[in-house]
C-alpha cells in the first residue's frame, strides 16, 4: 500500500489527500499544491 500524502494550497488553504500517485501534480488556484510533511511547521 502506498503512503498517503497530504497537500495544501498556499492561497486558499484547501487540503487534499493523495491516495494513489498517478504522477500528476495536484493543482488549486492555478498553482501546484504544497506537500505537507510530518513533524514540520507551516
Amino acid at each position: 500500500m502506498e503512503e498517503l500524502k497530504i497537500y495544501r494550497c498556499k492561497h486558499c488553504g484547501n487540503i487534499a489527500i493523495k491516495l494513489h500517485d498517478a504522477k500528476v501534480p495536484l493543482v488549486c488556484c492555478g498553482e501546484k499544491m504544497s506537500l505537507l510533511e510530518a513533524n514540520t511547521e507551516d
